[in-house]
């Protein structure tokens, strides 16, 4: 093993490049937009972005910006209607009666412009074709279909297929061309849910508070969504003058990342996105924030006892600024991948149970600070103090060039991992174009890292950490939640749901080139070799050309569930030294390599991934290796764990979100719910450090397969990685997939949980179908796309387009491992609402769940949207040996996408219809809620559904 000394000097000389697949080309169009592209065939699919640079801070406190981005899947005056001259009357008369609505205040007055708003809803519904624009997608290739609103930024996203970029480009120039505001009803009252979502979340308002007390008088001071007035009175007028005014080619990007066809394309972007109104957003006079003046102080309210902590919140600089860099650096010297940060050792040593930086910059804004929470029944003044001792180090310059140095190539690594796969490279791209920034600059901003002098990081410390600083204190307690009542609307009608737009029929007329799915090759795509004699090691290689990032995945297959320490294992190896070295010298080791090693326990396998530079792969596997077989038993760390869990669960019953998962693992399983064979706070405090080095040796002597991704020979790295992993000491037969067979119930029934603090009551259902044949697995799978995946299902459709009772609802087949035979597949329903409309959602999913899926146009629909996911699945280059073994594990002999493409051209929409009828119609369902018992109409429910209480506390141990 090569001396720390020598390794140090080796870090300076490193030289990290992009690959020609992950430059970025740079264009204008006539009309002043922004197009950057960057070819990568290294994916079959493309991810295309529209990036718009206004967001919330340009409408403050208003919500408009978050409405926009809303009726942006609404349509325009060529999608989504069958006659805009008749409908578009109509819809200026909603704009004018929401206009009246904001200028008063009587109740009365109030009932009757809403109650005329509902019957223009109505009227205008005759002529709209609801979710005409998110159909097209799906049906010209498209999935994931999103968008995003930020302080700075609104954002528009989603993959498609390559022979679609045509159909694609139409889409997105239309809809950012003219925007119409049809069925606006339902989408306020989707925003109401959104406001009450996050308003059972806890941190919500802690977060608005800080927000408030570091960003005023900027409006970054307001929440995004919008004060609650403001959602109450939305002001469409004011909206389309955002569009107007913000939404102009000058300042928006056009983004695509991935395998593309060049040849053409500009003009093709000239004669779609070139038709976007030219010109730039108005330079504002926006107020900056207050700087702070000595030391401040706000205290801010959490509902965890158990839980004491502080934080200090410098203002620094916003995006852009040169001392960005400085303040990265100054970041990863207190924490980073490595765990080597003088927090990390703080946190790690034991002295706190947690201390981190915090850093955030907007375009107008940056924050810098810290939190530490001190063990139980410590002071958070003490850790306050000592997190301020390791701060004044940097600014003292108490740290050594060698630190630095592991640092810098850490960030720098991690600039390498945000290129790599078609979707993070978008996103980076996505984020430096709403930044100000460009591709040239931060290509520039790297080099800079390079060179940046360490006098440089202590002194951005000691010119922005200063004696102007804002210090928050947690103290017990909850605020008052802010609960948007639903508005006196009735649903609107959809008699257009298989009408076809003239835009539909303009892209029907565009031609495609067809193309075969590019699936994953079993044979061509890895290499593989065999590391024991008893064939329970094996090696697989998948060749990285990109950069000279390695990664090493040991994959044990041994189930949490069947052993329970095991689900702390994983925490427990990141506190713990081995191999002659405690916790900090093994990460500095490997920190000095320009490797991390993480620790992940999943449901069916125990992961172990080391990655690294592959001219360090033989130093860096040795440090794993000695590490792992020679594990410290460190009781001092016990108590950790123990802390941990009391904090977890102490958070856990104040999240309805997590706590619906519990109940429905309940309703499913019973005794055998996953939750329940986890250790139990009297297991944690019974622990010892011992046991848990055991665990860990048994786990090491469990079948394994091995993923390296990276670019050395595999004949060169087997016998090292066998030596390094002690191959022939592996004899234990690895345990498959996890599974737990669900209780089937003879009566449909309801387990509710009474949480009184939830504004909202979170919905999960599941139908178990039973052991289905291969046919009907296929059908099945159909069927949940039609019935619940995505914006283009019955569900969504029904649930939140028309009828606004949930956010997010959705609906997937829960089908079990396919190595398993005669194992049953669940249907489940995931939906979150207001309580004064658990009873209308509920009645209305099950309706819809026994629904025949005999609707034609949305059957194509399901087809095409299952086709494309099929055709854009093909994983990112880390994952790929990871998913053909996956396969491989469960009996299938080629990818997944083409056994659906063959399922797809021999099913027909008779025989979804007669599988439905056989597995689904009609079969009892089990209904959870967590809910608080006040709001929720129980009564009503239990005419209908046997319904059983469950206590928050049998959920948590």
């Amino acid at each position: 093993m090569k001396p720390l000394l020598f390794l140090a000097a080796s870090i300076m000389s490193i030289n990290i490049s992009f690959a020609q697949s992950q430059t970025v080309e740079e264009l204008t169009l006539s009309n002043g937009l922004t197009v950057w592209l960057s070819h990568d065939s290294s994916e079959p699919k493309v991810y295309g972005t529209v990036a718009v640079r206004a967001g919330a801070k340009h409408s403050p406190n208003t919500g408009i910006a978050h409405y926009f981005e809303h009726i942006m899947f609404k349509g325009t005056d060529r999608i989504g209607t069958v006659d805009y001259t008749k409908e578009q009357p109509i819809l200026a008369e909603i704009a004018n009666q929401y206009t009246l609505l904001q200028q008063t205040n009587s109740v009365e007055e109030r009932l009757e412009i809403q109650k005329k708003i509902n019957q223009l809803n109505i009227e205008a519904t005759q002529y709209a074709i609801p979710n005409d624009f998110n159909k097209l997608i799906t049906k010209y290739g498209g999935t994931g279909l999103n968008a995003g609103t930020s302080y700075d930024y609104t954002v528009f996203f989603n993959t498609f297929s390559p022979e679609y970029l045509e159909h694609w480009c139409e889409l997105n120039s239309e809809r950012m061309i003219s925007p119409v505001f049809r069925l606006f009803q339902s989408e306020l009252e989707t925003v109401y849910e959104e406001k009450n979502m996050y308003s059972d979340n806890m941190i919500t308002e802690p977060m608005q508070q800080i927000f408030q007390r570091v960003a005023a008088p900027h409006p970054y001071q307001y929440p995004i969504i919008g004060s609650s007035e403001s959602l109450k009175s939305p002001d469409l007028h004011a909206m389309e003058q955002f569009f107007r005014t913000y939404y102009r080619a000058g300042n928006m990007a056009l983004i695509l990342v991935g395998d593309f066809q060049r040849e053409g394309l500009v003009e093709l972007l000239e004669r779609t996105f070139g038709k976007i109104a030219p010109g730039d957003a108005p330079i504002e006079d926006i107020p900056a924030a207050r700087s702070f003046k000595g030391h401040e102080r706000l205290d801010i309210k959490l509902p965890i006892p158990v839980l004491t902590g502080a934080a200090y919140i410098w203002q620094t600089v916003p995006n852009g600024h040169p001392d960005q860099i400085a303040l990265l650096l100054l970041q990863s010297l207190l924490s980073n991948d490595g765990k080597t940060g003088l927090l990390d050792r703080l946190t790690i040593e034991g002295e706190l149970m947690a201390a981190m930086p915090i850093a955030t910059s907007l375009n107008d804004l940056g924050i810098f600070g810290f939190y530490a929470i001190p063990k139980i029944l410590h002071s958070s003044t003490k850790a306050i103090a000592a997190v301020i001792k390791e701060i004044n180090k940097i600014k003292q310059g108490d740290f050594t060039d060698k630190q630095f140095q592991e640092v810098k190539l850490i960030i720098e690594r991690n600039y390498l991992q945000q290129v790599e796969s078609v979707e993070k490279r978008s996103q980076l791209l996505s984020n430096l174009y709403t930044q100000g920034q460009t591709w040239t600059s931060f290509l520039q901003d790297i080099d800079r890292l390079r060179t940046l002098p360490r006098e440089e990081v202590v002194r951005v410390a000691n010119q922005y950490l200063g004696g102007n600083f804002l210090e928050i204190r947690k103290k017990t307690g909850r605020y008052p939640k802010v609960h948007l009542q639903k508005p006196p609307y009735q649903p609107v009608a959809a008699p257009n749901q298989g009408a076809q737009s003239d835009f539909a029929r303009h892209l029907d007329s565009l031609p495609i080139s067809e193309l075969p799915i590019r699936a994953l090759d079993f044979n061509k795509d890895i290499e593989r070799r065999s590391l024991s004699d008893n064939g329970l090691v094996n090696l697989f290689k998948t060749k990285n050309k990109e950069n000279n990032l390695f990664t090493l995945d040991l994959v044990y297959f041994r189930q949490p569930q069947r052993h329970p320490r095991q689900e702390v294992l994983d925490y427990y190896l990141d506190l713990v030294g081995g191999g002659g070295w405690t916790n900090h010298q093994l990460n500095s080791e490997l920190q000095a390599l320009g490797a991390s090693l993480t620790f992940e326990s999943k449901n069916s396998f125990f992961i172990i991934r080391l990655t690294g530079f592959d001219h360090h792969f033989d130093e860096s596997l040795q440090v794993v290796s000695r590490f792992l077989f020679d594990v410290n038993a460190e009781s001092k760390q016990m108590k950790k764990l123990t802390q941990a869990k009391r904090m977890a669960d102490s958070a856990l019953k104040k999240d309805p979100s997590n706590l619906s998962i519990r109940l429905l693992e309940l309703a499913r399983y019973g005794e055998n719910a996953p939750y329940k064979a986890s250790l139990s706070k009297s297991d944690y405090k019974k622990l010892k450090a011992k046991d848990l080095v055991a665990e860990l040796q048994q786990l090491l002597h469990t079948e394994l397969d091995i993923h390296y991704t990276g670019s050395l020979d595999i004949d060169s790295i087997a016998p090292r990685v066998a030596n390094a992993i002690h191959a022939n000491e592996v004899t234990t037969k690895g345990e498959g997939f996890s599974y737990n067979q669900s209780i089937p119930s003879k009566e449909s029934r309801i387990l509710f949980a009474h949480d009184p603090s939830a504004t909202q009551a979170f919905i999960r259902i599941y139908s178990p179908l039973g052991s289905l044949t291969e046919e009907q697995k296929a059908a099945i799978r159909l069927y949940s796309t039609y019935l619940g995946g995505g914006m283009s299902s019955l569900l969504f459709q029904e649930v939140r387009e028309y009828r606004s009772l949930a956010y997010g609802v959705g609906g997937y087949a829960d089908f079990p491992p396919a190595s398993i035979s005669g194992a049953n597949t669940d249907y489940i329903v995931t939906l979150s609402t207001q309580a004064d409309k658990v009873t209308q959602a509920i009645e209305l999913v099950t309706e819809l769940i026994n629904r025949e899926p005999n609707d034609t146009t949305r059957y194509d629909n399901a087809v095409q949207g299952l086709l494309s996911s099929a055709r854009t699945y093909y994983p990112a280059l880390r994952m790929r040996s990871r998913q053909i073994r996956s396969l491989e594990r469960q009996g299938y002999d080629k990818d997944i996408s083409l056994k659906i493409q063959e399922e797809l051209q021999r099913l027909t929409q008779e025989k979804v219809i007669a599988a439905h009828n056989q597995v689904v119609q009609g079969k009892p369902i089990t209904i959870t809620i967590v809910g608080n018992r006040k709001q929720v109409d129980l009564q009503t429910l239990r005419k209908h559904f046997p319904i059983t209480e469950v206590k928050i506390a049998d959920l948590i141990d």
